[in-house]
């Protein structure tokens, strides 16, 4: 369990699924998980409301109190969030990114020296506790982080550590490929309506 707070900068669907997991699994209470997001006030309305957790309208000040920080924003706007954050975190945070395709090293050199990045491919089965997710450790991250990192998104599926060099990879077969996945599923089921199936039999079967 961990005993500090944890900070999600990024309010989406993955961040969601993750906060529920991490609830659902014991790792943290309500009260130490603390949100902020760009522009949606509602979003966070809704995620203090359901899970009874914190939000910030300033994203430094999750910086300021919490021991992991978690980058769940858009890849895109990974840049100006460190601009406005990265000199804010400090040595011995954990800062675990969501976001794919950024590379460690594009993070630790926007942010203060020892703090201990993890980059971390999930996919969208997370919203349903199944996800298949890939970590690599950045140059300070020690491997009780890596532990951490690794309690954290067991909540929501599997886990397995990899080279950095092998994460685009990962996130073109793990990452993306359930998308694929859905569109066979899809055309399986249209395939069974077109022989005479009802939609409701043949989603069921497929």
């Amino acid at each position: 369990m961990l005993t500090g707070n944890v900070g999600f900068l990024g309010a989406g669907a993955i961040a969601e699924a993750l906060i529920r997991g991490m609830l659902n699994a014991g790792i943290v209470r309500p009260e130490q998980v603390l949100v902020s997001n760009r522009s949606d006030r509602e979003r966070l309305a809704y995620l203090a409301r359901r899970y009874g957790l914190r939000t910030a309208g300033s994203k430094g000040s999750v910086v300021d109190v919490c021991q992991v920080l978690v980058v769940a924003c858009k890849p895109k706007d990974v840049g100006g969030l460190l601009a406005e954050v990265g000199r804010r975190c400090r040595k011995g945070q954990i800062l675990l990114s969501l976001a794919a395709g950024i590379t460690t090293r594009y993070i630790e050199e926007r942010v203060m020296p020892g703090v201990m990045v993890v980059r971390a491919m999930p996919n969208t089965s997370c919203q349903v506790g199944e996800s298949a997710t890939a970590i690599c450790a950045g140059s300070a991250a020690t491997p009780e982080a890596m532990a951490l990192v690794t309690e954290m998104l067991g909540s929501v599926g599997q886990v397995h550590t990899v080279p950095e060099e092998q994460m685009d990879a990962v996130t073109g077969l793990s990452g993306s490929g359930p998308a694929y996945v859905y569109l066979i599923v899809e055309a399986m089921i249209e395939a069974g309506e077109a022989v005479g199936l009802s939609p409701e039999v043949a989603r069921a079967l497929t």
